[in-house]
């Protein structure tokens, strides 16, 4: 519902729910049996449905609470160690690299805004719920990531850079959350890539020493 929430309003909600609870999830969600997040599913599919988009930002303050709400369970549960606290952090790093490198592209064309316009274009993107939804519990959900430690962190870098400049770039809404959702979506098709990676490179690492 709350990755929802900014796509689309009514049957196109239901529909994607359907989607995600029915053909996306697994019965088991067993460590890396998901190919896709079922609420990265459910809300392109919503999204294929909206007829108007709605703006993260206009939720005002609704949003912010929200986002820190579900910013306050995702650190309870990284204490409690239900979760990664990588995949937030790596998401979170990923987010500012494509902030860095947007107020560095900024700075370079002489357009001389506010630190936070440069690193932000798209108003309110990063206090939209949904992308901290993505950080604290799509990101960590082992059904769908990487089973390797360094997986893990290039996985969620790799997602928050990704979602950050979806967000940013694609001044459409639906341009913006497509970009954002699949952004998710190409990363959790990569995940058995990545552990294969990482793998073969820690095996090679442990016969070299």
């Amino acid at each position: 519902a709350v990755s929802l929430a900014p796509v689309c309003r009514g049957w196109g909600q239901a529909l994607g729910a359907a989607v995600a609870w029915t053909i996306a999830r697994r019965l088991r969600d067993l460590p890396g049996a998901s190919a896709f997040h079922p609420a990265m599913v459910g809300a392109c599919i919503g999204l294929l449905c909206a007829q108007t988009v709605l703006e993260p930002a206009s939720n005002g303050g609704a949003a912010a609470a929200i986002s820190i709400a579900c910013a306050v369970a995702g650190i309870v549960l990284a204490g409690m160690r239900s979760i990664r606290w990588q995949a937030p952090v790596a998401v979170g790093a990923g987010v500012a690299l494509a902030g860095l490198g947007l107020f560095v592209l900024a700075s370079a064309s002489g357009h001389h805004a506010p630190v936070s316009d440069a690193f932000w274009f798209a108003p309110g993107s990063v206090r939209s719920p949904s992308l901290v939804l993505i950080a604290f519990f799509v990101a960590t959900d082992p059904s769908s990531g990487c089973m390797t430690r360094a997986g893990r962190w290039w996985h969620g870098v790799a997602i928050g850079l990704l979602t950050a400049l979806a967000l940013s770039l694609l001044r459409d809404p639906r341009s913006a959350w497509f970009g954002a959702y699949g952004s998710v979506l190409l990363m959790n098709a990569a995940a058995p890539w990545l552990d294969a990676l990482f793998a073969r490179t820690r095996a090679a690492a442990g016969r070299a020493s």
